[in-house]
């Protein structure tokens, strides 16, 4: 699941980022988009291995959540770096990735069985319970709740189609 990371890599450039072009918002705004996209990415990935298409229950829960942390570490530390002081504290970019990914996860695929949603939502619970522990001020929750509001808007989970590929 290394691929993860490079889901992610592309749309962290520094134009999406900067704050002569963006607001400080917006560019934290497009790092949620960005972690959205990564969150679409690995569904459709992990719907494409064997083991997926035999048996949803043969998927490694745990081994996911660790992927989905060290993919989230790594994007949260790319966008400090080429973002810099116009992108949020790491603490938040870790936020902001886990609602990404929660969000994803638990979102009703067309086509997917029960079987195979009942899996992602399960996932989808524990980035929840993940994101919750990153430390954060009622101030930055309501902000957060803005960035994920317009993210949300602007990204729309209903014109990607994932499916198992036999």
């Amino acid at each position: 699941m290394k691929k993860m990371k490079t889901f992610i890599r592309p749309r962290c450039n520094r134009l999406l980022l900067n704050s002569l072009v963006n607001s400080k918002f917006t560019a934290n705004v497009n790092v949620y988009e960005m972690f959205l996209l990564g969150g679409v990415k690995t569904i459709s990935y992990m719907l494409g291995m064997p083991q997926t298409l035999n048996d949803v229950s043969t998927m490694n829960a745990d081994f996911v959540v660790h992927c989905v942390v060290d993919c989230l570490n790594y994007g949260a530390k790319l966008v400090r770096r080429v973002g810099g002081d116009d992108c949020a504290e790491e603490n938040i970019l870790l936020w902001l990735g886990f609602d990404a990914f929660e969000r994803v996860f638990g979102y009703k695929w067309d086509g997917l069985g029960e079987k195979v949603l009942g899996a992602f939502k399960g996932l989808s619970e524990e980035m929840r319970i993940r994101g919750r522990n990153c430390r954060c001020s009622e101030k930055d929750e309501k902000w957060l709740k803005r960035i994920v509001g317009q993210g949300v808007r602007g990204f729309n989970l209903d014109r990607f189609k994932v499916s198992l590929r036999i």
